[in-house]
C-alpha cells in the first residue's frame, strides 16, 4: 500500500481534501480524479492511486459534505460539480485529465462533461450513475433511517433532497437523463449485471442503473455515451469488480488522455 498525502484546498465556498500519493509532484502524466459515491469517502478508492500507479497519477477527492471536505449547503449537484472543477482547474490545468465517478459521483462526472468553457478534463467515466432516483429502494433503505436521526447533519439532509429527492415526508423523482444531452466530451458510463429489482437483503448492493436506464441510452443517446456491462459486479463497481474497471479505465486513458 502506497503512502498517502492529505491535501486541503481552498475551493469556492468551502474547504476540500484531496488525497494523493506521498511526494507526488508536478509531472505531465495523464491524471485521474476519482470521485466516490454519497455516504463513501475518498478513503474508499485510495486504492486506486497504486492501481493506476503505471498509467496515470492519481487525485482521490472527498466531494463536500464528505470525509474531510466541508460541506456545501445546499447540496445540490451543480454546487458538487462546481467544487470538483474548481480543484481541476487548481491543480491540473496543464494536465490531461479522466475523471472517474462512482454513483453520485458519476452523476458529477457526467455534469462536468457538461460544463462549457476550457477545462483539462478530456473524458470522464461514469460508474452506476443513478439516472432516474425514485425507484432506488436500495438507496431509501440506506438514507431514510440516517434522515429520522435527531442529529441528522443539514449538508445530508439536503443532498437527500437536492440529488435524490429524498425528504422527510415524501420521495419526489429527479432525472439525470437530461446530462447526457449537454455532454461536450467523451464519455463512458459503467454498471453491473446485479439487477436491481426484486427488492432483497442479504446481497451486495445491485445496480442502480437498471435495464430501463440502459435501454433509453442506447435508444435516445447512442452517440452521446459510451455503456459498458461488466459481469459479477452490483453498484459498488470500483470495490466489486477492480480487474474489469482497471482494463477499461486505462483503455479510456490511452485513448483520450496519452500524451
Amino acid at each position: 500500500m502506497v503512502d498517502i498525502d492529505v491535501l486541503n484546498l481552498p475551493a469556492p465556498e468551502r474547504r476540500l481534501a484531496l488525497y494523493v500519493r506521498a511526494g507526488l509532484t508536478p509531472s505531465d502524466r495523464p491524471l485521474v480524479f476519482m470521485l466516490h459515491g454519497a455516504r463513501r469517502t475518498a478513503a474508499q478508492l485510495v486504492d486506486w492511486i497504486e492501481r493506476l500507479a503505471e498509467d496515470a497519477d492519481v487525485i482521490a477527492v472527498d466531494l463536500p459534505g464528505h470525509g474531510r471536505s466541508e460541506a456545501e449547503i445546499p447540496a445540490t449537484l451543480e454546487a458538487l460539480t462546481r467544487s470538483v472543477l474548481h480543484a481541476i482547474r487548481a491543480i491540473a490545468s496543464h494536465r490531461r485529465v479522466v475523471v472517474v465517478g462512482e454513483s453520485l459521483g458519476g452523476l458529477v462526472a457526467l455534469n462536468l462533461a457538461g460544463e462549457p468553457g476550457r477545462s483539462p478534463v478530456r473524458a470522464v467515466i461514469a460508474c452506476d450513475p443513478p439516472m432516474s432516483t425514485a425507484k432506488l429502494w436500495t438507496l431509501q433503505s440506506n438514507f431514510l433511517p440516517a434522515m429520522a436521526a435527531p442529529d441528522a447533519p443539514e449538508d445530508f439532509l439536503s443532498l437527500a433532497w437536492e440529488v435524490f429527492g429524498l425528504g422527510p415526508d415524501r420521495i419526489e423523482e429527479r432525472l439525470y437523463y437530461p446530462l447526457l444531452d449537454r455532454l461536450r466530451l467523451p464519455a463512458m458510463i459503467l454498471t453491473g449485471d446485479r439487477p436491481l429489482f426484486p427488492t432483497r437483503i442479504g446481497e451486495k448492493i445491485p445496480c442502480v442503473f437498471d435495464a430501463v436506464d440502459s435501454y433509453l441510452v442506447r435508444r435516445v443517446y447512442p452517440d452521446a455515451v459510451e455503456l459498458k456491462e461488466v459481469p459479477d459486479a452490483g453498484h459498488l463497481l470500483l470495490t466489486d469488480a477492480p480487474e474489469p474497471c482497471l482494463v477499461l479505465i486505462r483503455q479510456a486513458i490511452a485513448r483520450f488522455a496519452a500524451a
